[in-house]
């Protein structure tokens, strides 16, 4: 599976602004186009321009997870934001009236799915970092959260679900790559952590206030500021969580002492509950276990994981004993 995945990519890479080109014939673009790759991750990206002035993003998906029905889906999500006025990416139909467009590549049987989208203006703010931008940010996904908990999906809609049984993919999908990655003792600590999540997620209750549909991956480098205002983008990973673990996936990237800023512009707009904290470090631990697994299968990233995973270990300790990390710990 893996080698097809890889094939798949490299016949996509290699074809790329051919194939680009061929897919921009099914959609109403007025105008003289350039296209320029931007990053190859779940998705190959390319970047539409027009001489009149517009800008898309191109999507040849990857995930071969995520079906036709999926990524429709994730696009009539984003098409609810933005009738409730939240700056978000916007799928664009093509000719046929479908947000998805597909066509045969060169390997057998093989329909590649494609989507294109309305580019969002901004600026990505990844160094200096301060209180007011995480503040913006955190009342931005409260916002999210919002609306989600006003969301009313039709049976045609769906998106994956994060939660008990995604972590136990995961742990599964480490323990083939675990040999070359980190200690067998580092690793049982992992499994003892997958083992409390689950068992902390059992205990939550699911309401319309608590779980929805969540970005899933709302790191830095997926918001962008324009004039001053973040812009979320990139929900490529949007399906059915806890709102608490959307959270927790963006202080995942966010320095301990600089985590508060983003709970308080938070609970500017949505409160949290008073044990907000144990729940927020349960799923800040399954988003650490989520990001290793997912890159564990890259012989690229061995050397880097090599290196996070005993500090990952340390962290699952603290999360197993009780000892409350999240905003660092005093000296």
């Amino acid at each position: 599976m893996i080698k097809d995945k890889i094939s798949s990519r490299r016949m996509l890479l290699k074809q790329g602004k051919e194939i680009a080109n061929r897919v921009i014939k099914n959609y109403e673009i007025e105008g003289h186009i350039t296209i320029k790759l931007i990053g190859v991750s779940d998705n190959i990206t390319y970047r539409i321009d027009t001489d009149l002035g517009e800008r898309y993003l191109l999507r040849l998906h990857q995930d071969k997870l995520l079906n036709k029905n999926q990524i429709i889906s994730e696009l009539t999500w984003l098409e609810y934001l933005q009738e409730r006025d939240v700056v978000v990416p916007q799928g664009v139909k093509n000719i046929h009236n479908c947000y998805v467009t597909e066509f045969e590549t060169e390997l057998k049987d093989t329909k590649q799915p494609c989507s294109l989208m309305k580019w969002v203006e901004g600026r990505l703010r990844q160094e200096g970092i301060q209180h007011t931008h995480l503040f913006k940010v955190g009342s931005m996904m409260a916002k999210l959260h919002n609306s989600s908990s006003e969301f009313k999906p039709d049976h045609l809609f769906v998106r994956p679900t994060w939660g008990k049984e995604s972590i136990k993919r995961d742990i599964e999908k480490l323990e083939k790559y675990c040999d070359d990655l980190m200690s067998k003792e580092d690793f049982a600590i992992f499994q003892k952590g997958v083992e409390k999540i689950s068992v902390e997620i059992d205990e939550m209750e699911k309401t319309h206030h608590t779980f929805g549909i969540i970005h899933g991956d709302l790191h830095m480098g997926n918001v962008v500021f324009h004039k001053g205002l973040p812009r979320v983008i990139d929900f490529g990973r949007c399906g059915y969580g806890f709102y608490q673990y959307d959270i927790a996936q963006t202080l995942l990237g966010i320095a301990p002492s600089q985590r508060r800023s983003f709970i308080e512009g938070y609970e500017s707009i949505r409160k949290l509950p008073g044990n907000h904290q144990d729940c927020l470090e349960t799923f800040f631990i399954m988003a650490c276990i989520e990001n290793i697994s997912f890159h564990s299968s890259n012989p690229q990233e061995k050397e880097d994981l090599i290196r996070k995973s005993p500090f990952i270990a340390k962290l699952i300790k603290l999360y197993l004993s009780g000892e409350g990390f999240l905003y660092g710990r005093s000296k």
